[in-house]
Parts: C-alpha cells; structure tokens; sequence
C-alpha cells in the first residue's frame, strides 16, 4: 500500500480488521485513527509482512507498527509510532510476537509501551530504537514475557511512580536468553528493571 489511511476505529494499511493472518503485505504510506491502529492491519494477525509508514493514533488504545491486536510472525516495522493513547509498540499494541524487528521509535502519552509489543511475549525478536510512554516502558516488551531478545534502544517511562525496563516493563515477567547493550539507558522514577543480560557495544 502506498495510500495514506485516515478513518477512525480499526484502521489499517492493508486490512482495518482481519479474520484471518495476513501474509506478505507491505505498507508504505502514513496510517492514522483513533483505536486499533496497525500498519498492516488495525485489529489482527500478520506473518511475513513488513510497514515502513509512520503510524498516528490520536485518543485511543491498541497501536502497532503491524498490528494493534492479534499476533504477528516474520514481520518487520521501520516507521514511527506515536500514540495518545496505551498499548503501544512498534509490532503490536496487544498480543504475541515472533521473529519480528522494530527501527521506528515509539512514543505514547499512556501504559504498556515496547520496541516489539506493548502488553504480550516476544520471542526471537529485537528492536534498535528509542522507547517513551507513561508507564510500564520496555525495550521489548512493555509488560510481557522476552525470549531470545534483544534492545540496543534507551528506555523511558514519563511517569514518576512507574516502570520501565531495557527488555521488559515489568520485572515479574520471564526474561530468558536476551540481552541489552550496555550503552541503553532506562529512565524511570520508580523502578528501572535492568533484567537479561547486559553487553558490551
């Protein structure tokens, strides 16, 4: 696709909500609405797809590179993601993630904010920029589960009572063969999770 999109709920660049995945699409073009947005797809799964346009929520939840909410396999995103709204991330706002990258920052004005997924697990995944939300802020994750991971992106949670982490957003989940740099800085007024194995440059 290389048409912007612009409507409201469950808006993407191929799909605004798809009952099946979607496979091998690519968006070029700029995606904006109001909830549920997602490059690919608004509300939805995707595998072997990829989105290089920026990405524009302006009130509501579920925002992602590819998807606001579903799952999301083999997929790429090099846009940038802002959101006024939670569930945030450069693959999905809200769901599980596999053998994905993120490029593009990510910045949200609210909770569960990562480089790959904002509430969800990530496996086989890693992310490369700079992460801002409000709370529970995480170089993968914003609050998940991270599997054979990485960040090399800094971290930061606005929020002076919240959280963030260079791979998670909350530490009570599982951290397991990932890795941050050592040059990542996590921002955060009241707890900054440093779990994973940290790197050097």
């Amino acid at each position: 696709n290389y048409a912007t999109v612009s409507s409201l709920s469950d808006v993407g660049g191929i799909v605004g909500r798809g009952y099946y995945t979607v496979e091998s699409n690519n968006n070029y073009a700029d995606i904006v609405g109001t909830r549920y947005v997602g490059g690919i797809v608004g509300y939805g799964s995707a595998k072997n797809c990829g989105n290089s346009g920026n990405i524009t929520c302006t009130e509501g939840n579920y925002t992602g590179g590819i998807s606001g909410n579903g799952t999301a396999k083999y997929c790429y995103n090099t846009g940038n993601i802002t959101s006024s709204g939670g569930y945030t991330a450069g693959i999905l706002g809200y769901g599980d993630a596999e053998y994905c990258y993120n490029t593009g920052s990510v910045n949200s004005d609210k909770y569960h904010v990562g480089g790959i997924v904002g509430c969800g697990n990530a496996k086989n995944s890693y992310n490369t920029a700079d992460i801002c939300g409000y709370g529970y802020v995480g170089g993968v994750c914003g609050d998940g589960s991270v599997y054979s991971s990485y960040n090399i992106g800094d971290v930061v949670a606005t929020y002076q009572y919240s959280h963030a982490g260079a791979l998670t957003g909350d530490r009570y989940n599982t951290v397991s063969n990932s890795y941050y740099l050592d040059t990542v800085s996590v921002t955060s007024g009241y707890d900054a999770i440093v779990e994973g194995v940290m790197v050097d440059s």
